[in-house]
């Protein structure tokens, strides 16, 4: 049929795929913002590089929210990847690190 016609089957979303595109999108984009982080010195807004991961991750996340777009099946997937296990914690402690420099910039400027 028609590709643009709407799917008949009630529990189909926008932004799940059976082919694991979104997986391996949300995935990229983690693994990007792992080395990004990891590689910088300043972790404040000053940082383009920061910024621009950031705000990528950001909103990568917010679009494949399981609550919110019904994304269950990519969030498991991606927990039972082994390299997004090897680096969830320490990204964890980037990101607040991130968050941290964030607010101490806002402060002061």
């Amino acid at each position: 049929g028609d590709s643009k016609s709407p799917s008949s089957s009630p529990s189909s979303s926008s932004t799940h795929t059976d082919d694991g595109s979104a997986t391996i999108k949300i995935k990229t984009v983690i693994l990007d913002a792992w080395r990004t982080l990891t590689s910088a010195d300043d972790l404040s807004p000053k940082n383009p590089s920061v910024n621009k991961v950031l705000r990528l991750l950001v909103g990568t996340i917010v679009k494949c929210d399981p609550q919110l777009q019904g994304g269950e099946e990519e969030e498991e997937d991606l927990m039972k990847d082994p390299e997004i296990c090897r680096i969830l914690f320490p990204l964890w402690k980037l990101l607040s690190a991130a968050e941290a420099a964030m607010e101490n910039w806002s402060v002061f400027n």
